[in-house]
């Protein structure tokens, strides 16, 4: 009895997720240490360069500071559309006497790098660097442009704010990869995932990845280094994940798989600066909706990973997210949710610093 009650409860969450993730839903939502910011942006012309979102502390408010005219913070969150590269500034800024200067600092980065089509062959669950076999990739540091769109969220008490979405299409070229982030002047929940006003939440398609719109780019594509993309290989149980590299030029960070958590090393301990990440996807199988596994390694090894196009410091790793369907229509995850939260909010039972080489497969469970 109890093994129908939970599996008619998979079922039933699996439909709910797979409904909000096929369509914006905004909620407002009260998170504890969050606070109001004002939202500014800036961006090129074109929409094919960047976009720079800036959300400050409202009155001076700060994280667990209760004289709101002592102190404010600031968060900063830089798009570079050529590499799809997501840069993260936090800045506390402190008042003495007549000016407020910035007394704590700290930035982070989180870039999609590759999409890698894989063969499971060593046991696990999940795509483990040099240990499964890849069957092909796709690139993602091609160029994108983006557009943006503005909603208006109404709480219960008849207050009201502001969501604020940047969405790549997907790439011209292959019309594979897709990715939208949103920011909020407060709280929000987002396809039913919450988010502060001092984070955004990276949602991310991957579609067609499987058909002729994503051709071979050259005929000699022997390494991601030599070409774009392979094209979809014609093993018919092959996967797909997601190669991505977080990096910081001011802290060391560690992750936390089994809380699908990265967090940066801070001499701030009521705060958790890094991002967060779920561990199910939304997909179309044998044209079936579902939900799906999402399993993660992570790995400090990131100068010598076939997967990652450029050099990058000691405080840096490779993320991979791998996706349980096997050949999948499309994937559409709601992705990392990054910035800066209350402690209380989130906690670490296990952070493994780069410092350490760590490959390391999350087993999760719905």
């Amino acid at each position: 009895m109890k093994q129908i009650v939970f599996i008619s409860a998979v079922l039933l969450l699996s439909i709910l997720f797979i409904s909000t993730c096929n369509s914006q839903s905004f909620q407002a939502v009260n998170i504890t240490g969050d606070v109001p910011r004002i939202y500014t942006s800036t961006y090129d012309y074109y929409k094919s360069r960047y976009f720079n979102v800036t959300l400050r502390s409202f009155s001076g408010q700060i994280f667990g500071n209760t004289a709101a005219s002592d102190s404010y913070d600031q968060l900063n969150f830089y798009f570079n559309a050529s590499n799809l590269n997501v840069y993260y500034n936090y800045t506390i800024y402190t008042r003495s006497s007549r000016y407020y200067y910035a007394s704590d600092w700290y930035n982070f980065n989180y870039r999609p790098s590759c999409i890698v089509e894989y063969l499971e062959t060593n046991g696990k669950p999940g795509y483990q660097y040099l240990q499964d076999q890849v069957v092909g990739w796709l690139r993602l540091n091609v160029g994108y442009s983006f557009s943006n769109s503005t909603d208006t969220i109404y709480s219960n008490t008849g207050g009201y704010s502001k969501v604020y979405t940047y969405t790549t299409p997907q790439e011209s070229t292959t019309n594979v990869f897709s990715m939208s982030m949103y920011f909020s002047e407060s709280g929000v929940k987002i396809n039913n995932v919450a988010k502060a006003s001092s984070q955004s939440m990276l949602s991310m398609t991957i579609s067609n990845y499987y058909s002729s719109s994503n051709p071979r780019t050259d005929s000699f594509c022997d390494s991601p280094a030599e070409c774009v993309s392979t094209g979809p290989s014609s093993y018919t149980q092959s996967r797909l994940a997601l190669v991505s590299v977080i990096f910081s030029d001011s802290s060391d960070f560690g992750t936390d798989l089994g809380k699908a958590k990265m967090m940066l090393t801070t001499t701030k301990p009521s705060l958790l600066i890094g991002g967060t990440w779920p561990k199910i996807v939304s997909t179309n199988q044998y044209n079936t909706n579902m939900a799906s596994n999402v399993y993660t390694t992570a790995n400090n090894s990131v100068n010598d990973n076939m997967f990652v196009f450029e050099k990058f410091g000691y405080y840096s790793q490779v993320l991979i997210h791998s996706f349980d369907p096997v050949r999948p229509n499309y994937l559409s995850w709601n992705g990392p949710v990054v910035g800066v939260v209350e402690a209380t909010n989130a906690s670490f039972k296990l952070v493994i610093p780069t410092c350490l080489i760590i490959v390391l497969v999350l087993f999760n469970l719905f």
